[in-house]
């Protein structure tokens, strides 16, 4: 499960974690160790889901798995050109790189979640370069 994407999403609606918890009757306290813990149940993540009117899979990462990149990491690329990174600190800032690229990619997609609620943009249309200009009346 990420729950990366449940803060995001919260800071992208802005919705406190006090609101959230109050939902999902606990302490705000309480919801907040629970995502620092990430010792989420199914029921929980299930009326999150509901709160955000998202489906429970939206919450889990559909492409490599920890497992997947840190095997790639250690193997090393598949290109002769390429080296391979070895250092542990190659590592960890190679690993940062792949959290923030994350991180932006769902950024992203929320807010053009937002745009096509709107009506701003079409939905399922790809956005170049930023917004869309807003369409004419008529």
């Amino acid at each position: 499960m990420n729950y990366r994407k449940i803060r995001k999403l919260q800071e992208i609606t802005k919705v406190s974690n006090r609101k959230i918890a109050k939902y999902l009757q606990m302490s705000d306290v309480g919801y907040g160790k629970m995502l620092d813990n990430e010792t989420c149940t199914v029921a929980t993540l299930e009326a999150i889901a509901s709160f955000f009117k998202k489906p429970v899979s939206y919450f889990f990462d559909e492409k490599l798995s920890n497992e997947e990149k840190s095997s790639i990491i250690n193997h090393g690329p598949t290109s002769p050109y390429i080296k391979k990174c070895e250092n542990p600190d190659c590592i960890k800032i190679v690993k940062e790189k792949d959290r923030i690229i994350n991180d932006l990619r769902l950024t992203n997609d929320l807010l053009k979640e937002k745009l096509e609620e709107k009506g701003e943009i079409e939905p399922g249309k790809k956005v170049k370069g930023g917004v869309e200009k807003p369409r004419e009346a008529g």
